[in-house]
């Protein structure tokens, strides 16, 4: 019984008691955490699973068997519709290799790692990846540029 008033007045927001002071309450924050009980990465593993495939807001860009990964990612962080970038990512890479032609970025290698800075400069777009570690656990290997100044939130790959 303890426990499910305890649980009532968590979730009752209008009853929360908030100190008196001039801060004001902006609202709550609902994470949600998963674990992998795993060694295995599930990069280079095939698809995504299901569980973290149908996640909303995240978008599974991994059916496409082409070098151009990174430049659909910028696709649809910048909008284009995740079944129909293909066009918009060869056109991000035309303009990040500059003098190429269709089937040449199509051909050309995945961006590397090193390569990372040289893209966030080109396209003014901060970029944070992350990587499984041995122990199965995702750890951020490398912090975005700052872009938010222009409006532009960092987009987040792994």
């Amino acid at each position: 019984m303890a426990a499910e008033k305890k649980d009532e007045c968590r979730l009752n927001i209008d009853k929360i008691e908030r100190p008196n002071t001039k801060w004001s309450f902006a609202g709550w924050l609902q994470v949600e955490v998963t674990a992998v009980l795993s060694k295995q990465p599930m990069l280079g593993n095939g698809q995504l699973p299901d569980w973290l495939r149908n996640k909303r807001g995240l978008f599974a860009l991994d059916t496409y068997i082409d070098n151009l990964c990174l430049f659909r990612c910028i696709a649809v962080h910048r909008g284009t519709r995740p079944d129909r970038c293909t066009e918009k990512a060869i056109e991000l890479g035309k303009k990040f290799r500059v003098g190429s032609n269709d089937q040449q970025v199509r051909d050309s290698r995945a961006v590397e790692f090193i390569e990372v800075k040289k893209v966030e400069e080109k396209f003014k777009l901060g970029i944070r990846v992350y990587e499984p570690s041995e122990d199965g656990i995702w750890r951020l290997t490398r912090q975005p540029a700052h872009y938010e100044a222009i409006g532009i939130e960092p987009m987040t790959i792994v």
